[in-house]
C-alpha cells in the first residue's frame, strides 16, 4: 500500500511534524498575554463594556492569528530542512 492519493490525483507522503508542545506553549502564551494585556487595550480604548468585549475579543483574535502564524512558519520551516 503506497502513499494515499488526494482527489487531484497526486501522491502525498507524511513529512516530519512539528512538536506539539510548541503549539501548546504558544496557547499558554496567547492565553496569558490575554489576561496580562487585556486591561491595557481596554483602559485605553474607553471604559464602556462594550469596549471591553470589544478589546479582550479583538485582543484574542489578533494573539490566535499570531500564534497560528507563527505555527504555520514554524511548520514550514522544519519541513525545509
Amino acid at each position: 500500500m503506497g502513499a494515499p492519493e488526494t482527489l487531484m490525483g497526486r501522491e502525498e507522503r507524511p513529512g516530519p511534524s512539528a512538536p506539539l508542545w510548541l503549539e501548546r506553549v504558544l496557547l499558554v502564551l496567547v492565553v496569558t498575554g490575554v489576561v496580562v494585556v487585556g486591561p491595557t487595550v481596554h483602559g485605553a480604548l474607553g471604559t464602556g463594556w462594550a469596549w471591553g468585549v470589544a478589546a479582550y475579543a479583538g485582543l484574542t483574535l489578533v494573539l490566535l492569528g499570531l500564534s497560528e502564524s507563527l505555527g504555520r512558519w514554524l511548520q514550514a520551516r522544519i519541513k525545509a530542512d
